[in-house]
């Protein structure tokens, strides 16, 4: 996920995800934080818990070609 108002991008595990017209709340598991512009480590978390209106983030997910190398 990418904060770009916050220069952040958040990588994990999708645990829970929330949605109404007007929030977003996403947990996130085993993640970790980079600046979005350098790609510069932040920090780690086990657990990351996020509200946000709608469109403030981008969520990126895998290719399933990147998933199925992972798996091996």
């Amino acid at each position: 996920m990418r904060d770009r108002e916050q220069d952040i991008t958040y990588g994990g595990f999708l645990k829970y995800y929330n949605e109404t017209d007007s929030l977003r709340e996403i947990v996130l598991s085993e993640v970790e934080v980079f600046r979005s512009s350098d790609s510069e480590f932040i920090r780690e978390a086990p657990y990351i818990y996020l509200t946000f209106s709608p469109n403030r983030f981008i969520i990126e997910l895998p290719s399933s070609e990147e998933n199925n190398n992972e798996e091996n």
